[in-house]
C-alpha cells in the first residue's frame, strides 16, 4: 500500500504543477511511466515475489522525484488550472496505454 501512496503522490505532484515547456511535460510523462511500471510490477509480484525489490526501488525512485518536483515547481503546483489539465491529459494517455 505504502508503494502505491508514493506513487499517487508523485502523480498528484505532477497533476497539480504548473510550468510551461518541455520539462513540464518530460517530468509528467515520466511520472505517467513510473505509474504505469509500478501498475505492471504490482501484477508481477502477485505472480513472482522476486519482482518486490524492483518495486520497492521504484518506490524509493518516485519519492525522490515527487520531492524534486516539489522543489521544482514549488507553490506554483497548486494555482494553474491550464497546467493540471495539461498534465492529466499526459498521464491519461500513457496509462490508457499501460498494459
Amino acid at each position: 500500500m505504502k508503494k502505491i501512496l508514493g506513487i499517487v503522490a508523485i502523480a498528484a505532484t505532477c497533476t497539480l504543477a504548473s510550468c510551461g515547456g518541455g520539462g513540464f511535460e518530460s517530468d509528467v510523462r515520466k511520472t505517467a511511466d513510473m505509474l504505469c511500471k509500478t501498475q505492471r510490477l504490482q501484477e508481477a509480484v502477485k505472480k513472482d515475489s522476486t519482482k518486490q525489490k524492483e518495486l520497492d526501488a521504484l518506490d524509493k525512485e518516485g519519492e525522490e522525484f515527487s520531492k524534486k518536483m516539489e522543489a521544482k515547481y514549488g507553490e506554483k503546483m497548486k494555482t494553474d488550472t491550464t497546467m493540471q489539465a495539461k498534465a492529466e491529459k499526459i498521464i491519461k494517455e500513457v496509462m490508457e496505454k499501460c498494459k
